[in-house]
This record gives structure tokens, C-alpha cells and sequence, in this order.
């Protein structure tokens, strides 16, 4: 009977509804889908998080800190570094208000790139050079190949020999290995993933987690609230 066989199918919509619960993850408006047995949203951690030994951009004293974890073959993370990012440097960080840090998160399975560059950008950071390297894996059409990294390391006037030392060292792989573990304690497993807190001395008080490549109104709005409160 036919009106059997649309309140069957009634019936499966709003079984289906019930199984799975829609978000926005504001990576340009897309829409997905948590099912259950997908990752929670992240939460932001009691304790406080310390970034003495990350790469930082701003004023070790300024009142808020953002912990970026990112991963360099990520399109998003490229489109928080060349869209969001230099809004946030102009009214945040030159400001002194805001100090951002780089955690590493390579997600090897789906980016074969992005260990590798993580570590070298580790080992331009040991030469002082880690944003400007940064800035260059994170352009519009850059490969992370081999090629591309010994190519991007000249531009910037790396040391070679120091440079291609430093890659295959156990001190660069510890330092990404490192961050990545800090990312698994606190449940991150996608990139890009903000923690954004009160700077502390005893570390960042995280009060907000924005996932995903969100607009600079996300990230003014996250960062205002602290300001706000000192």
C-alpha cells in the first residue's frame, strides 16, 4: 500500500536523525556529520598547557595565548596561515595582546609529506628562521616533497650542511614526537585545532577550542573575552 510505504520512509528519516547529529565545523561553511562512533569535540584542559619549548610568535608576556596544532600538507592549516593568521598578527600579536604558538600534529596516513616538513621546519627554527619557513610550506601551491623543502630552505638562507644535519637527527624527531603526544593526552586528532587561553606563569588556562579553519571574527571573539576579564 502506498501510504505504508511513505510512513516507512518517514520512519527511516527520523531513525537516521536520531543516529546522527549535525555540526558546522566552519571550514568555509561546509556541513558534516558526527555519527556516534566518530571524535568528540575537544575539550579544553584543566591543567595548564606550557609552551617554553614551542616555536612562538609575540610577546612571551602577553595576556592571551593561542596553541596552534597544525600540520604543514593540511589545506585548512594553509588557509588559517594565509588568511586568518595575518589578521590576527596585525591586531593581536604586533600589539603585544597575543602570543601564538606552534604545536606540530603531521597526520602521516592521509599527508606523506607532513612529517618531514614538521621537522624541517623544526630545524629551521634551531637557525631562527621557523615563521619565515613556516610562511613558505604554508603557500598557496607549495609540494613538501624533498625538493621542495631543500628548495624553500635555500630561499630563506639556511645553513645546509646544519640544516640537513639537524633533519636526520634524533633531536628533531623526538621534538615533533613530542608534540604529537601532547595532542593524543588532550584527544586532538584533527588539524588545524586552537587551544586559546589566559597566559599564565604557570602556563595557558585554555577557556576555548575552536577546530577547523575558522574566520578572524571566531578568533577575535575567543580572544576578547580574556581581555575582558583582565
Amino acid at each position: 500500500m502506498r501510504w505504508r510505504s511513505a510512513l516507512d520512509v518517514v520512519v527511516a528519516v527520523v531513525l537516521l536523525a536520531a543516529a546522527t547529529v549535525v555540526f558546522v565545523n566552519n571550514v568555509g561553511g561546509v556541513f558534516a556529520q558526527r555519527g556516534a562512533g566518530q571524535r568528540p569535540a575537544v575539550r579544553a584542559p584543566h591543567a595548564p598547557q606550557s609552551i617554553a619549548d614551542a616555536a612562538t610568535s609575540g610577546d612571551r608576556r602577553a595576556t592571551v595565548a593561542i596553541i596552534e596544532y597544525s600540520d604543514f600538507q593540511c589545506p585548512f592549516c594553509g588557509r588559517f596561515s594565509r588568511e586568518t593568521l595575518p589578521e590576527v598578527q596585525r591586531q593581536y600579536i604586533e600589539s603585544g595582546k597575543v602570543i601564538l604558538a606552534f604545536r606540530h600534529l603531521p597526520l602521516r596516513t592521509a599527508h606523506p609529506f607532513a612529517l618531514q616538513a614538521a621537522q624541517a621546519a623544526y630545524c629551521a627554527g634551531q637557525q631562527r628562521k621557523f615563521w619565515p619557513f613556516h610562511d613558505r610550506l604554508f603557500g598557496e601551491d607549495v609540494k613538501l616533497d624533498e625538493t621542495a623543502i631543500l628548495k624553500n630552505a635555500g630561499i630563506e638562507g639556511l645553513e645546509m650542511d646544519q640544516f640537513n644535519g639537524c633533519r636526520g637527527s634524533e633531536l628533531a624527531a623526538t621534538f615533533v614526537q613530542g608534540d604529537i603526544d601532547k595532542a593524543k593526552e588532550l584527544g586532538i586528532s584533527s588539524t588545524p585545532t586552537f587551544l586559546i587561553g589566559a597566559n599564565t606563569a604557570e602556563g595557558v588556562k585554555v577557556s576555548s577550542v575552536i577546530e577547523g579553519a575558522h574566520d578572524f571574527a571566531d578568533f577575535r571573539k575567543a580572544i576578547e573575552a580574556i581581555l575582558g576579564q583582565r
